[in-house]
Order: C-alpha cells, then sequence, then structure tokens
C-alpha cells in the first residue's frame, strides 16, 4: 500500500462527510487507505463515521474511550497505519480533486521522505486563495534552509511512515501547535525531501476551529506546552544544529503576533513566567547558543514591557512597521478552482 491518510475527528458533523469524499472520490490515485481517529465527539461525529465505513469498506474507523486531544488522534492513526507514507487531513478539511493522482509519481518513486506542497485557504462563502510557499520543484538532502517548511501544518507534507515510529510526539497530548511539533520532529530525522508546487489541499477557515476558539493566556499556554517539547525534543536527539534555537525563535515570533493582536482587539493581562522558564530549561541545557538565548529573552523582556507599559499604541508600530507575517498568496476568488488561470 503506497498511503495512509490519517483522519482525526472531533466535533465536525457538519464537515465530515465532504473531508471523506474528498478522498474517497480520487481518480487515478495511488492505493490508499484511510484511518479514521474518533476523539470522543459530543456531537453526531461517530454516527456519521459509522454510516460512512457500511458504504465504503476502504475506511478504518478507530474510537478513542476518552478524549485525548488532536497530538494523541494523530498518533493512534500512525501507530496503525500500514502505508509506506502517511497523510494528514484535518475532518474540516478537503483534498482537491486530482492530489493523490498527482502525487502518485513522486510517492512511488519513493526517493524523498518528505514531499512538500501547496495548499489553498477556502472560506465559508465558497472561496478558494491559494498559498504558494512553493514556486518550483526542487528535490535532493535536506538541510536547515528548508526547517520554517517544517514549522508549518502537517497536513502540507505527506511524510514516510518509517519517521513516525517512537517518537517524542507520540507522547503528547496537545491540540494547539502539536504539528509544529511534529514538523521538527520530523525534520530532525529525515534525510530527503521533495519540494512540488502544485496545490492539493484546501484548509478550511473555520471560525469554530481549535485553533480559533482560544484566548489569549490560553493561545500563550499552548506555545509554551510547544516550547516544552522542544526540551523532550532536545533531550532525545542532542541541540541538532541550529532546529532548536531556530524553532524557539519562530515560536516567540508566534507569540509576539498573537500579543499584539491582543492587545488590539481585548483586555487582560498576560503571564509570562512560563514561557520564561521553559527559555531556561532550554538554555541549561545548552542547546541554544548565546546569540539565540540573547535573542529570545531580549524579545521576551521587550514585548512583556511594551504590553505591560505602553500598551495598544506601541504594539500598533510593530503590525505598522511589518514586524508580524505579512498575508500570504493572493485575493479571494470565488468558486475558484485546482488548476484555473486565476492562480
Amino acid at each position: 500500500m503506497d498511503l495512509s491518510i490519517i483522519v482525526p475527528v472531533y466535533n465536525v458533523e457538519d464537515y465530515l462527510v465532504r473531508c471523506l469524499d474528498s478522498i474517497f472520490n480520487q481518480q487515478g490515485a495511488v492505493t490508499f487507505e484511510v484511518i479514521a481517529v474518533e476523539d470522543r465527539s459530543t456531537d453526531r461525529s461517530l454516527e456519521i463515521l459509522r454510516s460512512y465505513r457500511e458504504k465504503q469498506p476502504g475506511l478504518t474507523v478507530i474510537e478513542h474511550d476518552r478524549n485525548r486531544r488532536l497530538s494523541a488522534a494523530r498518533t493512534t492513526g500512525m501507530k496503525a497505519a500500514k502505508g509506506r507514507y502517511i497523510m494528514h487531513v484535518d475532518s474540516d478539511d478537503w483534498l482537491l480533486p486530482g492530489a493523490l493522482a498527482e502525487l502518485r509519481p513522486f510517492l512511488e518513486r519513493g526517493f524523498a521522505d518528505v514531499v512538500i506542497f501547496n495548499y489553498a485557504k477556502a472560506n465559508e462563502l465558497g472561496g478558494l486563495r491559494a498559498v504558494r510557499k512553493i514556486e518550483s520543484k526542487r528535490e535532493g538532502e535536506l538541510h536547515e534552509s528548508m526547517l520554517p517548511q517544517f514549522f508549518r501544518s502537517c497536513w502540507s507534507k505527506v511524510v514516510k511512515r518509517d519517521l513516525t515510529t517512537d517518537m517524542v510526539y507520540h507522547e503528547l497530548s496537545l491540540n494547539h501547535s502539536e504539528d509544529f511539533v511534529l514538523g521538527v520532529e520530523i525534520f530532525i530525522r529525515a534525510n530527503t525531501v521533495m519540494l512540488v508546487p502544485g496545490v492539493y489541499y484546501a484548509y478550511f477557515q473555520n471560525a469554530a476551529s481549535l485553533t480559533r476558539t482560544v484566548g489569549i493566556q490560553e493561545s500563550i499556554e499552548n506555545r509554551v506546552h510547544a516550547l516544552e517539547a522542544l526540551v523532550l525534543l532536545a533531550q532525545r536527539y542532542g541541540p541538532c544544529g541550529q532546529v532548536i534555537g531556530k524553532a524557539l525563535e519562530y515560536q516567540v515570533r508566534r507569540i509576539h503576533k498573537r500579543i499584539a493582536q491582543h492587545s488590539l482587539t481585548e483586555t487582560g493581562d498576560v503571564e509570562w513566567e512560563p514561557l520564561l522558564r521553559v527559555i531556561d530549561e532550554l538554555d541549561k541545557q545548552q542547546v541554544l547558543s548565546q546569540e539565540i538565548t540573547r535573542s529570545v529573552v531580549s524579545v521576551t523582556a521587550r514585548l512583556r514591557s511594551l504590553y505591560k507599559y505602553w500598551g495598544p499604541r506601541v504594539m500598533l508600530s510593530y503590525v505598522i512597521n511589518g514586524l508580524l507575517f505579512p498575508r500570504e498568496g493572493g485575493g479571494w476568488r470565488r468558486g475558484s478552482r485546482r488548476g484555473e488561470k486565476a492562480w
């Protein structure tokens, strides 16, 4: 079997059939299995899965006995997988038509440990906007310049199953930033990569999703948990060149963005001590260079001071001066489809 597609499921009754149909309706695709991991939903998601399985025997449904969070659902799926490669599809997203057929030659060739591709953002009005992080096809040995590709969502890549055994990630129970941790660990383990410019995946910007329904303090706590996972990765694999340090810097930048957004739209204090504690722990393990440590701690201290004493006006200057992540891709095109010239 070429591919195992893992679909974590939790309270997605309105989107689940669309997701599964997009997979099973693929034409000319690689041989694949679909493993849906039901993480104790409180809506009709499990009922929908059972009904779908009756008409589609290629669907395997694994039921958790309690809610174990997204990282655990992915882990359950990876441990049950039999394919040569593993792909993750979130249950409110979908595969674009022809995606697996276009990925087929890359997977059958088997050169790359990781295949990374582009995706589209989808809104509730049916619009699609391509996000082209990859402009041309490239393949070769993995090097640290490609690390940012691994910070992003796990559904934008296909990974050899052999890389997913006995992972630090398997020990986690996270709903947020979990794919960041998974990506960093895969990067540490992988040797070869292929970058493909095709757009194969639709990421649905669901207002009720886990990533869009958390407050500022919970958001910071989730980032702290991701940094704690970096400590575990450093203990297992060592410094790994600049990998852990760059991953830490990336997370601090994301915290920077979240705090700036918060200061402009919300009220309430932020507790910084857990973040500083994790950074200190990484520093004690000597996995960070002095330059990285000084940079991260100074940025954290500056953000704390700005937020506490100067408030939204200075934070707005951060936005105006472009220190936050720029918008990605082109404008919305209502009703666009993969492969149209508008992309």
